[in-house]
């Protein structure tokens, strides 16, 4: 059955009709519209599929089904060249952008996942074999005790090659007031069964003794272990003079930070938050392997200064007191009786006071 044309209500005004009437064309319109955009999308892929069979001429047969059905005419619809549904005449550009949208796409490229990074977050192991080697590099967290002081709260050992000989939480004996969790990273939790400090004290000396023992700041994580080591052997990242910086103002060098440090010369980001031992001892080692060969001509040569092995200072031996003189004595006597009298003016006049 064909489609039924729209009904004229009986004895409706000349408008109304004219209105149905104008509804209809309407419709018809918007049929062809979609008949229209149909063909030239059909076009397109046909366009596509020639454009594949002949490489050397891949838009010339999408073009000319684009243009086919966008240029049939329709009973009932207008012939004007505007665009689909609209009223504005084509522009000259129609042509080109037809052409463009018949095109087949390039395939888009993907980055390979085995891409490496462009910058590393935290720095790994150049070898996973943890075997003791003639360098080994150390790093300690700590915790705050009583009186703005620090005792071990967890220590690493690395081997020349980053992997991991030994780390493991300490329990302090002394009673915890600080954890200091935001930069230690050393929660209660961690050290609820952790092993006592001497086992991991002795553990650590027997890795380190007698090794070229690479850290930042290192005499602050053996003043934490309570040990030393021979300064001849140590390799400090804090105090390299090519690791150092001078201030603006001129004077003596100054260190810098290990996060500072790895950022610049290694192109690793560490210690954004709390800090990881494991990641810090990689980070001087790597450091020390950077600056390997110049630093150990510039200590044969004797152009390094040697690092200090702990943080404690010689107590100052106390001068003995002198023996007290007679003048000395007779002076000591005249405070003591001045003192005595003045306390007793400040005291009221009660009897019972004087005779205490």
């Amino acid at each position: 059955m064909g489609r039924k044309g729209p009904k004229h209500r009986a004895g409706a005004p000349a408008a109304a009709q004219q209105h149905d009437a104008a509804n209809a064309g309407s419709r018809k319109l918007k049929v062809a519209d979609r008949v229209t955009k149909k063909k030239a999308r059909r076009g397109a892929r046909e366009g596509k599929r020639a454009g594949a069979a002949e490489p050397g001429r891949p838009h010339e047969a999408g073009r000319a089904q684009a243009t086919t059905g966008l240029n049939e005419t329709h009973p009932g619809t207008h012939t004007s060249t505007a665009l689909p549904g609209r009223n504005a005449p084509l522009s000259s550009n129609w042509e080109a952008i037809r052409a463009v949208a018949a095109a087949p796409r390039k395939p888009r490229k993907r980055r390979s996942s085995t891409a490496a990074p462009p910058h590393k977050k935290a720095p790994g192991a150049l070898s996973a074999e943890a075997v003791l080697t003639d360098t080994v590099a150390i790093d300690c967290e700590m915790v705050g005790i009583a009186g703005n002081q620090s005792v071990l709260a967890r220590a690493t050992v690395v081997n020349d090659q980053g992997a991991v000989l030994f780390d493991s939480f300490c329990r302090p004996r002394e009673r915890i007031f600080n954890f200091r969790t935001k930069v230690s990273g050393i929660r209660p939790s961690d050290l609820q069964d952790a092993p006592p400090f001497e086992h991991v004290q002795a553990k650590v000396f027997e890795l380190i003794k007698g090794r070229t023992l690479v850290g930042h700041a290192v005499a602050n994580d053996l003043h934490a272990l309570k040990l030393t080591h021979p300064r001849e052997l140590l390799r400090d990242t804090a105090h390299y003079p090519p690791l150092m910086v001078r201030p603006e103002g001129g004077g003596k060098l100054r260190p810098r930070s290990l996060r500072a440090l790895a950022k610049e010369f290694l192109g690793l980001d560490i210690q954004a938050g709390e800090h990881s031992p494991v990641d810090d001892a990689r980070c001087a080692l790597y450091l020390y392997h950077k600056h390997k060969r110049r630093w150990e001509e510039d200590v044969a040569a004797r152009k390094v200064p040697l690092p200090a092995v702990t943080k404690e200072k010689k107590a100052k031996k106390k001068k003995p007191a002198p023996a007290p003189t007679p003048g000395r004595l007779k002076r000591r006597a005249e405070k003591v009786a001045k003192a005595a009298a003045a306390a007793a003016r400040a005291l009221p006049d009660r009897p019972e006071l004087h005779d205490l």
